[in-house]
Parts: structure tokens; sequence; C-alpha cells
């Protein structure tokens, strides 16, 4: 009786050993970049191009950083402006379609 309660505390051992060794396998960090994001903004920046709406005007390219809702789709553009004073102000501008 005492070799079978015995065996019994090893495999209940081994049992929570191995539950417990899986739980913590399975939800460790797998890699660094996940492969989806519950982010509701995101920024982005880079380089734009500027087309003039009269014909012969050269088109200029800009730089900028956007800001885009991913549940509503509006995005902003962060304009900085420093006055005469030396004050600088940023703030984000709604783009919005002139179509």
């Amino acid at each position: 009786m005492k070799k079978g309660l015995t065996v019994s505390a090893v495999i209940v051992a081994l049992t929570v050993f191995l539950s417990t060794w899986h739980y913590a396998a399975a939800n460790s960090a797998q890699n660094t970049t996940p492969a989806f994001t519950t982010s509701r903004f995101m920024l982005l920046s880079g380089t734009y191009a500027v087309v003039p709406d009269l014909k012969g005007e050269p088109v200029t390219n800009e730089n900028g950083i956007f800001r885009l809702d991913s549940y509503t789709g509006k995005v902003w553009k962060l304009s900085v402006t420093v006055d005469p004073e030396g004050k600088r102000t940023e703030k984000w501008v709604q783009i919005e379609d002139k179509q």
C-alpha cells in the first residue's frame, strides 16, 4: 500500500510539473514583433508630392508626419510653425478630401 501511494504521489507531481511547464512554454514570448496590433492610431512619416493646381508650376516634395485612425480612416498631418518671437507650435491638422 505504501508503494502504491508513492507511485500515485510521483504521478501527480509529474502531471503538475508537465502541465505547468507546458503552460509557461506556450505563453512565453515567441518573438519580439507582434503579427498584428490592436492600436487605434498609427504614426507614419515620409516624403509626399505636392501637385499644384496651376499647369506649368513644378511639383514639389515635402516631408511629413501623419497620424492614421485605423477605426475611422481619418488622417491628420503634424503642422509645426514658429512665430516671429521664436515660439514653436505643433498641432494636428485633419486632412480632408476636397473632391
